[in-house]
């Protein structure tokens, strides 16, 4: 690509933003901040998907990491160096373990599970007992894959592809 000149070698502007040529003569506007904007949210989630697929509340949960990703990736905020968690309404989830700092990832992702009416059951149950829900193969939870239709209608169309992929199946 290459910047649109004018005849003094000056840059072509449109709305504030340089136009640059395609090779296929294509004119394209460049808008810098969108695109930086659009780096820092991919840049964020890239920590905060690592940090869901290693996390043990997403393996008690008993669904695929990427259905808890999407379900949950988007609290994740990367602000002063670190992971930050946020509730439904922006504000920061501070640790019930360590009052007074952010919830660490793993706290977090429990926290944000256990107000979720599904998936707060899965946890309750995960805790009180793994060994009557585990698989005769010792895998994990034998109802893993499985979620009502009212939890499954709230989940992200992502999500939901990724329970169909994962072979969920959805119960009345």
């Amino acid at each position: 690509m290459r910047l649109k000149l004018d005849t003094e070698g000056h840059a072509i502007l449109r709305d504030g933003m340089p136009i640059y040529t395609t090779d296929a003569g294509k004119e394209v506007t460049f808008d810098a901040a969108d695109l930086t904007a659009r780096l820092a949210k991919a840049e964020a989630a890239v920590p905060a998907a690592i940090a869901i697929a290693q996390s043990p509340v997403t393996a008690r949960l008993g669904l695929p990491a990427d259905m808890v990703n999407a379900a949950f990736g988007s609290a994740f905020r990367i602000e002063r160096g670190a992971l930050i968690a946020h509730d439904a309404d922006g504000r920061p989830l501070f640790s019930r373990k360590h009052p007074g700092e952010y919830a660490m990832p793993d706290e977090a992702l429990e926290m944000l599970a256990s107000r979720h009416p599904e998936l707060s059951a899965r946890l309750a149950n995960a805790k009180a007992s793994t060994a009557t829900t585990t698989s005769p193969t010792g895998g994990a939870p034998a109802n893993s894959n499985t979620l009502s239709r009212a939890a499954f209608d709230r989940l992200p169309t992502d999500a939901r592809m990724a329970h169909i992929k994962a072979g969920g199946r959805i119960t009345d």
